[in-house]
């Protein structure tokens, strides 16, 4: 992504959220901003960053303008739903696993313990 990408993508930002500052007056820390964020953003992509802008504006929980970050995060072909039942299958494999390992490594009572544990309910019948 090159200088004037930044440059338009802070327009976009801008018109989405009237709080983003650019720095009008200061001509150098205007400058400096637009390097810091190409400095974060160069090896992202123009379309990449406008994706991860719409989707970021497209989220109610998201009320203050992006940080860099937020706009280079690869994309996701896939939803949030997939991503959960994925999560939800694989604890559902690692739970089964877990009962598989518990079953193999369980033992049952010894004859001494059986023999206690009969007595005692003699004992209280």
């Amino acid at each position: 992504m090159e200088l004037s990408d930044i440059s338009e993508l802070f327009k976009s930002i801008k018109r989405i959220y009237p709080l983003f500052v650019i720095p009008r007056e200061n001509r150098s820390e205007a400058r400096d901003m637009l390097h810091a964020w190409h400095e974060c953003l160069g090896s992202v992509s123009v379309e990449v960053a406008r994706e991860n802008l719409r989707r970021y504006a497209l989220d109610p929980d998201n009320k203050y303008p992006p940080h860099p970050g937020a706009l280079a995060k690869p994309l996701d072909k896939r939803s949030g739903a997939d991503h959960y039942h994925d999560h939800m299958r694989q604890s559902g494999l690692d739970t089964l696993a877990e009962y598989d390992r518990m079953q193999e490594r369980a033992v049952g009572p010894t004859p001494e313990q059986r023999e206690r544990i009969l007595r005692a309910l003699h004992k209280s019948s």
